[in-house]
């Protein structure tokens, strides 16, 4: 009698058994990867993408704090050149403080040293804040009070300091108002100290930088000063005391980090961290060569203000020790359970150049693992349905086509699941017409998708790390991969931004370089015009003066023609008419066309482009600059950056004239 094979010894039923245990053990391996190996990678690179955002904030805030530090250096500079007359400061001070009226600058002023403005006056301030209708007033309260200004935390610092560097003051709460102050000393013509020169500054303008970075980055984001005061938080009421006078006044003022710490203790490794890096800081600059401790001393007996803590951490900020890092991000620390969002997070701690203040991005885990958690989800209903599918075919044909079909896929399935993309080998199936033939087809497309995002990726990253602001992504992205290609884009336009930035915030500084210093007004306009020209690549460039409603011209760059025009008066021709307008002109023209237009100094000089802009000066038109561009015309950014440098060289152009109008 024949034997009858039972059904579970079929090889068509164990093959299936089998091959799903297989398949079963690599589903389980790819979700063990993903969910250990692949969510670090991940995680990793959205710790990146977080850096490069805190990186651009930095760079952002560091743009609004240079800006005010530049202010505060040109109010210095004016001040050393001008005359000491009452009449003098209260003409020019005003002006520089408004600042083209940014209401983010509370108030300004100029604070010389006892005896040195009048040598029979202690205290002679000259010292503008702005009133409710956000109008300079004249403030001269600190010239009556007892104690004065000498010996305020804001004044004594810049004693001891670089000549030109800002030293910020902690965050202060004046009249409901959040703000901080930029301070930078002068000298007198001998290169003694005579004083200092201050910059209010409000502190919404920040508290709004911060709140639409943490709309980017989800969780929270928060700044402190160097000494680990609160600037800005998301509940400002949580990083406030408010105490009563005896009056029953009541009086505002942010708490420090530790402060906070004690009331919530799981802000406590936070605070730490913001200690040990104030630490760092000081062990660093204790390595300079630079280096003195008795300059601490020094700040700490001359302000009532400044205990020894501070003090110390006051004279190795002006050190500057972390100059030379290549990365904003300072620490990433881990948090069990965040005191704000009530769960595991991280926090990225940034330092801020030059104020040494920090931003802190706190961001909850459940975030930076959501594009690792979505692709195991993804990648796991995909195998299982592939797995599905398989299996049912192997049921039906295996006993046609057992021994190459398995024999293949297992191969290809291997090498998949062992990360090797490149290594599938699309003919031994695909060439099939059947079911097997379908999986190998489909295996080999998303292998090669796979195969093909990454090395988009990598296409991108090297273009960002070529500084290529112009890289874009190359192919389409699809399902969780958008997240990728959002983050890729979201990092070229930050990259593009700061480069924009840079360049900008370098224009101003080289500009305040061009306008330092005493010189002849030929000497001046001569090296105004010289920047302006090579800076925005334009081929010439003409300066005009006014002198009784004519524009002269004054000085030139690139410009060798003879004959060509070099006055026009008021309302006469494109420089008459800029000046009239009161605003820039950009006139475009073919060669032909020049040959019938005689309407500015460039005329003879066939230029594609002009650019006609009037220098103002107390709501007056001092001078013209006039640029001819014959490449490529000038951008939106080189225009803004025309229009901004107007104003500190009609500052520069009127006190060269006033010092040689008072010379002569």
């Amino acid at each position: 009698m024949k034997k009858t094979m039972k059904w579970y010894h079929s090889l068509s039923i164990q093959a299936i058994i089998i091959f799903a245990f297989i398949t079963f053990l690599f589903i389980l391996s790819t979700v063990l990867i993903i969910n250990t190996t692949g969510k670090k990678l991940v995680s990793l690179e959205s710790a990146k993408v977080i850096e490069e955002m805190g990186n651009h904030a930095v760079s952002h805030i560091s743009t609004r704090s240079t800006e005010i530090a530049t202010l505060t250096r040109t109010l210095a500079a004016t001040t050393e050149t001008l005359p000491k007359l009452d009449a003098s400061f209260e003409r020019m001070i005003p002006s520089l403080v408004d600042f083209q009226g940014d209401l983010d600058i509370a108030g300004g002023g100029v604070w010389p040293e006892p005896y040195t403005f009048k040598a029979d006056i202690e205290k002679r301030s000259f010292f503008w804040g702005r009133d409710a209708k956000g109008v300079l007033q004249y403030d001269g309260y600190f010239n009556t009070s007892s104690t004065g200004y000498h010996h305020e935390e804001w004044y004594v610092a810049v004693r001891h300091a670089k000549p030109g560097t800002c030293s910020w003051s902690e965050a202060y709460i004046y009249f409901s108002q959040p703000m901080v102050t930029c301070t930078v000393a002068t000298f007198d013509p001998k290169g003694k100290f005579s004083g200092t020169v201050t910059i209010d500054l409000k502190l919404d303008g920040l508290q709004g930088e911060t709140d639409d970075l943490q709309k980017q980055t989800g969780g929270y984001v928060f700044l402190l000063d160097r000494n680990n005061k609160f600037i800005t938080f998301p509940d400002l009421a949580l990083v406030k005391n408010i105490t009563i006078d005896a009056q029953g006044t009541p009086t505002e003022a942010f708490l420090f980090a530790s402060e906070l710490a004690q009331k919530h203790p799981l802000f406590s490794p936070l605070s730490k961290t913001f200690t040990a890096m104030n630490q760092d800081i000081l062990k660093q600059a204790s390595q300079l060569a630079a280096y003195d401790p008795k300059i601490a001393e020094y700040i700490e007996h001359d302000s009532y203000q400044v205990d020894h803590e501070k003090a110390q951490l006051l004279s190795a900020v002006m050190l500057n020790p972390f100059e030379n890092r290549t990365t904003k991000l300072y620490q990433t620390i881990p948090l069990s359970n965040d005191f704000i969002l009530k769960q595991a997070s991280t926090a990225f701690i940034f330092h801020i150049p030059d104020s040494y203040w920090k931003l802190v991005i706190v961001k909850p885990n459940t975030d930076i693992y959501a594009v690792a958690t979505n692709l195991s989800h993804v990648m796991m209903g995909y195998m299982i349905m592939m797995a599905v599918i398989i299996l049912g075919l192997v049921y039906f044909v295996f006993l046609k086509t057992v021994a190459l079909p398995l024999s293949t896929l297992s191969r290809a399935t291997q090498q998949l699941g062992s990360g090797d993309i490149t290594a599938y080998d699309q003919q031994n199936i695909s060439i099939r017409q059947d079911e097997v033939g379908e999986i190998g087809r489909a295996t080999y497309d998303l292998t090669h998708y796979i195969k093909t995002v990454i090395e988009d990726i990598v296409h991108v990253s090297q273009g960002i790390s070529d500084n290529n602001v112009h890289i874009r992504p190359q192919i389409t992205y699809k399902g969780a991969f958008i997240q990728i290609e959002q983050a890729i884009l979201d990092l070229v336009d930050a990259t593009k931004e700061n480069a924009a930035q840079d360049w900008m915030k370098t224009g101003h500084a080289l500009l305040n370089e061009v306008l330092s210093g005493e010189h002849s007004m030929e000497t001046l306009t001569k090296n105004i015009i010289s920047f302006l020209t090579t800076y925005v690549n334009a081929q010439i460039g003409l300066f005009y003066i006014e002198q009784s409603s004519t524009f002269q011209v004054i000085a030139r760059y690139g410009d060798t023609a003879e004959n060509q025009t070099t006055s026009f008066q008021f309302g006469e021709g494109l420089v008459g008419q800029a000046a009239k307008e009161q605003k820039m002109i950009c006139r475009t023209y073919t060669e032909q066309e020049w040959q019938f237009i005689i309407q500015s100094g460039c005329a003879k000089a066939v230029p594609f482009q002009v650019i006609l802009v009037p220098i103002h000066y107390e709501h007056s038109i001092i001078g013209v600059i006039e640029l001819g561009v014959s490449k490529d015309i000038l951008t939106d950014l080189q225009k803004i950056f025309l229009e901004q440098a107007m104003l500190r060289i009609g500052i520069a152009v009127n006190i060269t004239a006033q010092l040689i109008k008072e010379k002569g």
